[in-house]
């Protein structure tokens, strides 16, 4: 989180002449030695290990405990956990779960906490003695933390008080351990579900489970986690979660684990500072959020496996064999700024009080001179070790004052391929409390060869450290004056001294805070559902409000102290009238009378009671989503609600999607699952459900359509494998789908065809990159994006690429490449360019979700090789909230799910945050602008958004927790957005070619029916010279992507002829047979009689006593046949057939002959 300030000082050389003790502090000569190693803390007993850590815990402590700072102690937050720390007493009951990483059960301060399953209940449930590892690798009945995250949570809820290391706010309930946490620190849905069944299991089974601790957040992409959780409040379990660490208002954001937060037996937890202000990092919502506890500098258990060492903490204090420990400062050391333009420093010891251990003393850092603007820095720090080779571990405290501050330190090295590379603490923050930051993790790189060098004076006479500090102002920047203190310098190699523990920073820190306020509460209580809903409530009724902690449900932050008389009201549901315009609120603590509050505007009040309350509609409240808050002398209560206000066809200007999608039956989606991509074709609308919950993603499996002409639904094959990563597009009448499936250990990458005639799929087996998308422009299929294996690194990259893919040959071909290489993207076209935005980049080494990002390519001609024109950018404008997907129109690019756009004096109007926004969800793209549409796809924030367009119809599915009864509602609507084209990739009907007219005899060889221009058929039987009749055999060249006009793909026959060659008869001939001539029936199928007439030469020929005025076609024997004639008088002159013909022949050959 510390970012280096652009001059980094890490890598100069300063080394000093020497480090010799001094007792003034001179700007350019700060030097300074350790002093004699004592301990500081009552109670300890370095000898044993037993050291009692307790006094850092800030949230717990009594005024005695607090470092020095410049706050009064007295104003510092304190949850006043009741009995806190009395060796012996007990506040709580029951068992926690802490889904999480896993727990330490071995940890000194949690083995004897842990909940242990009989030998019965583990072969009944499948579990090991300490609870069950449903994450994807690993033991399943070992959940053994080796990341610590987990086993911090669980110390912070039941960390033994037996004057020991630290102490959890709760004693006397019990640690259920279940981890769902990959050691790559990866965390899938189905493992989440797997833990919430196990524990409902487990209650069932007899165990007295009373609460989970869910310290991870995001996104709710699991219908099945909804409803686990239901089962979970059937059975009167708190679920405490952590709300996250984007800094995000979940008021407007569909980023959200909203489904949770509308059950009775759920509390969301943002992180507070020991100073009562919101963290930095917390995310937080006065709707859908419900309290803050403590998330900064928290001290809590660590794992103490060997492969975790990295995340204990060096304590000087307690090092007796420390190189260098510096707590009074009468020797200051050498503190670098160097020749930076960006601040000057200077360093002495501090006169202001300033402590962590309360001796008074510090290091002061003072801010001379800094760059206008700055908001994150370094300095050095040189610590003498006198000829110590190496040292592994340091550590120091660190106060800031004034505001909330950002802190690591490190020290650098240099890989074996000569990399820099940094062993560094985590990023602690400091905000009215000191923090102690440690390097532990510098035995790690030099096993993995990393040279992590001692520096040497100048002189020779010692060794010293240099030891980096960052700071960083996460809000404003340093201005000249403002001062850090630093106390306890340690350096040293002792393991002794490397403690299970550490201090960490999050509402993941917060939560577990909750979970126990939760066990604490629930004593004396029957577990059932309705006692978990008095919990809740009495937890959201139980805060201190503080002025900026009202951006939660509660206005503020948990205290246990406060007393029932002051606890503040809680609002469990509103409801609109339907004909009056009167709200009504449920809750509880409403009192005897206050004041209603909807979305800034007061409601006037109709009753009052001290569970119900009934107000009117303010004037001109629009229907969508409102913050309604009840006020009375004990505080403030809110929650976020959507209304649709009666005849608000004036009062909201923006109407819903004109028709309602009917909901897709339960039999053919019987999970209730999340709808994963859409697509409309041949008059259809299919639709693949997430209902496949498999290792690493939420994998699709199951495929519907939708007839918008019948309005039903209807199932159509599964996919071949449940696939992950998916996208979809339309090509030649086709649903096409790409995703990786898994086989075993093995993933694989392909493409799926579906054909809507035989209802078959068939595997393409094209080379596509993993989580690449596919897209459709102008019948062209290409792929963007995606991962792309790097042979040289033996690594997957992220990909730029953009390939066409050439169906003919099989093969793919490059086009050219994004600027943004990214992951999974949604694509879009709208016959002009392509679109892509969503998915996944590359930020600060990491994969994160694409927000904002939307980039346009244009295809140029050509399309193949490095030669084709491409032509990304990424300066479209995006609004406050991003698209969630980009869809295609035949003329337009539409964002749907677009929220929270800031709007102009008079535009749109002001939403729960209090802002002026646009009142749209869905936007047009015009000229690299976006335009409201004027339609809304719901007055909800939906999340988990699907999208297309087809035939001029926008469909949109998604999901909403406001929109109906259950915590997570399905919402699919439509709207007309242009003419009923249909696209380029509905079915690919080749036209049947008819036969060529007018073919005569000409002694050539000629062809009767038209070849296809583009070789989308062959032909056989097409070529003919002499006069007849044939029949041309028309095969489809590739019917796995085209079919004929009707439908069909099997062959075609198709009639042609070639006509006889003109001749010339001559004038005068009566009509009187030859002798010569013979009479043959024509075997044809009507079995007209035909005359045959046979030439005696080439310049005269006999003829039929009969006329005709018809001429037959030649049958290869030389004989010509010619119709008889119906009627006729046979003593009259013969007609000749074709007279013009003949005579055009005559001139055309230049002969004059006459005629017998």
């Amino acid at each position: 989180m510390v970012e280096r300030a652009e001059e980094d000082i890490s890598g100069q050389d300063n080394s000093p002449k020497s480090l010799e003790p001094s007792k003034e502090s001179e700007e350019k000569d700060l030097i300074g030695q350790g002093s004699d190693i004592t301990s500081l803390l009552a109670g300890t007993s370095p000898e044993d290990g037993s050291f009692d850590l307790t006094k850092y815990q800030w949230e717990y402590a009594s005024d005695s405990y607090t470092p020095v700072t410049e706050y009064d102690p007295a104003d510092l937050y304190n949850v006043h956990s009741p009995n806190w720390n009395e060796t012996g007493s007990q506040n709580a009951a029951g068992v926690v779960a802490v889904i999480d990483c896993g727990v330490d059960y071995e940890h000194p301060d949690l083995k004897d906490v842990m909940y242990v399953f009989p030998t019965e209940l583990q072969e009944k449930l499948q579990c090991g003695p300490y609870g069950i590892n449903t994450a994807e690798t690993g033991d399943k009945k070992n959940p053994m933390d080796y990341k610590s995250h987990g086993t911090h949570c669980a110390g912070v809820i039941a960390g033994a008080w037996d004057g020991k290391g630290i102490s959890g706010l709760a004693s006397g309930c019990r640690i259920m351990a279940i981890k769902v946490i990959e050691e790559d620190n990866t965390m899938t849905d189905l493992a989440i579900v797997k833990a919430m069944a196990f524990v409902c299991d487990a209650a069932d089974s007899g165990v007295d489970v009373r609460v989970t601790s869910n310290s991870y957040s995001g996104e709710i992409t699991c219908p099945l986690m909804v409803s686990e959780i239901e089962e979970l409040e059937k059975r009167g379990i708190v679920c405490v979660y952590s709300s996250g660490n984007e800094s995000t208002c979940f008021d407007l954001s569909d980023n959200s684990n909203l489904p949770f937060s509308k059950s009775s037996n759920t509390v969301i937890v943002n992180a507070a500072t020991p100073t009562y202000e919101k963290a930095h990092f917390s995310n937080y919502g006065a709707g859908d959020t419900d309290v803050y506890a403590p998330g900064v500098s928290i001290l809590s258990s660590v794992s103490t496996q060997k492969k975790a060492d990295s995340s204990k903490t060096y304590f000087g204090s307690f090092d007796p064999n420390a190189a260098y420990y510096n707590t009074e400062f009468d020797s200051v050391p050498k503190v670098n700024s160097g020749d930076l333009s960006a601040v000057k420093l200077s360093a002495s010891q501090s006169a202001d009080g300033y402590s962590y251990d309360h001796d008074g003393k510090a290091l002061k850092v003072s801010l001379d001179e800094v760059r206008e603007g700055l908001s994150a820095f370094s300095f050095s720090i040189d610590i003498p070790v006198g000829d110590n080779e190496q040292v592994l571990y340091t550590s120091l405290a660190i106060y800031i004052p004034g505001g909330q501050h950002v802190c690591s330190i490190d020290r650098q090295g240099t890989e074996k391929d000569g990399k820099r590379i940094a062993a560094k603490s985590l990023d602690n923050d400091v905000c009215g409390n000191w923090s102690i930051v440690s390097i532990s993790n510098v035995p790690e790189l030099l096993q993995k060869g990393t040279e992590i060098p001692l520096h040497r004076t100048e002189d020779g006479s010692q060794n010293f450290i240099r030891l980096n500090v960052n700071v960083y102002k996460p809000e404003g920047s340093f201005m000249a004056g403002e001062t850090i203190f630093i106390d306890q310098i340690g350096a040293g190699s002792n393991t002794a001294a490397l403690l299970p523990y550490t201090f960490k920073d999050g509402t993941s820190m917060a939560c577990p805070h909750v979970a126990a306020e939760a066990a604490i509460l629930y004593c004396g209580r029957d577990r059932n559902k309705a006692s978990a809903a008095e919990v809740v409530s009495e937890i959201k009724s139980r805060v201190l409000e503080k002025e900026h902690l009202e951006s939660c449900s509660s206005h503020g932050a948990i205290d246990m102290g406060v007393s029932p008389g002051d606890y503040g009201p809680v609002i469990t549901a509103v409801v609109t009238g339907d004909t009056d315009k009167t709200i009504l609120i449920t809750g509880k603590n409403f009192g005897e009378g206050g004041n209603v509050i909807i979305s800034g505007t007061e409601a006037e009040s109709v009753s009052w009671s001290d569970e119900r309350v009934i107000v009117r509609c303010p004037s001109g409240m629009r229907s969508g989503i409102q913050i309604v808050q009840v006020k009375t002398d004990a505080g403030f209560g809110s929650g976020s609600f959507l209304f649709t206000v009666p005849d608000s066809s004036s009062d909201h200007a923006v109407p819903l999607y004109e028709t309602d999608i009917p909901d897709i039956p339960k039999e053919l989606n019987p999970k209730e699952c999340a709808v994963a991509a859409v697509l409309g074709l041949n008059d259809y609308i299919y639709v693949l459900l997430h209902d496949q919950l498999d290792y690493d993603d939420n994998y699709a499996k199951s495929v519907l359509r939708y007839s918008p002409e019948e309005k039903i639904w209807e199932k159509v094959a599964d996919l071949p494998e449940a696939m992950a990563y998916i996208s979809v597009a339309g090509y030649r009448g086709k649903l096409l789908v790409s995703g990786t499936y898994r086989k075993g250990e093995k993933l694989y990458t392909t493409v799926f065809s579906y054909s809507p005639r035989t209802g078959l799929w068939k595997n393409l087996d094209w080379g596509v990159y993993q989580k690449s998308s596919l897209v459709n422009m102008n019948g062209d299929l290409y792929t963007i994006g995606g991962v792309k294996y790097n042979k040289d690194t033996d690594s997957d990259e992220f990909c730029k690429i953009i390939n066409y893919m050439d169906i003919a040959g099989d093969d793919d071909k490059f086009v050219g490449e994004l600027e943004t290489a990214v992951l999974s993207p949604h694509t879009a076209t709208d016959g002009k360019a392509i679109y892509v935005s969503g998915g996944f980049t590359l930020q600060n080494g990491k994969s994160e979700e694409s927000r904002e990002l939307v980039q346009r390519i244009e295809i140029g001609a050509g399309r193949t090789g490095k030669t084709s024109e491409c032509y990304p950018h990424t300066d479209l404008p995006t609004g406050n909230y991003p698209a969630h997907e980009v869809i295609t129109g035949y003329r337009n690019i539409y964002l749907v799910g677009y929220s929270g756009v800031e709007a102009e004096d008079g535009e749109g109007y002001i939403d729960a945050a209090g802002d002026r926004v646009l009142d749209a969800d869905t936007y047009i793209l015009s000229d690299e602008e976006y335009i409201p549409y004027g339609k809304r796809a719901s007055y909800d924030n939906l999340v988990m958004v699907c999208s297309a367009e087809y035939k001029g119809v926008l469909y949109v599915f998604g999901n909403s927790v406001r929109e109906g009864d259950n915590y997570l509602n399905p919402v699919s609507r439509s709207t007309k957005v242009g003419e009923a084209v249909a696209p380029w990739w509905d079915t690919f009907a080749i036209k049947i070619p008819s036969a060529r007219k007018g073919l005569v005899y000409n002694g050539k060889e000629q062809t009767g029916v038209h070849q296809s221009p583009k070789g989308y058929y062959t032909i056989t039987g097409n070529v003919g010279t002499e006069a007849g009749t044939y029949t041309a055999t028309l095969k489809l060249k590739d019917p796995d992507w085209c079919t004929w006009e009707d439908g069909t793909i099997e062959d075609k026959t198709v009639t042609w002829s070639i006509g006889p060659s003109p001749t010339a008869f001559p004038t005068g001939v009566t009509g009187k047979p030859r002798p010569s001539a013979t009479v043959k029936p024509q075997a044809t199928a009507s079995a007209k009689p035909r005359v045959t007439v046979t030439p005696r030469n080439s310049a005269s020929q006999g003829v039929s006593s009969k006329s005709t005025s018809e001429v037959s076609k030649k049958d290869g024997t030389g004989a010509t046949t010619v119709p008889a004639a119906k009627t006729g008088d046979e003593s009259r002159p013969v007609l000749w057939i074709l007279v013009s013909v003949m005579a055009g022949f005559i001139i055309r050959t230049g002969l004059k002959r006459r005629w017998e």
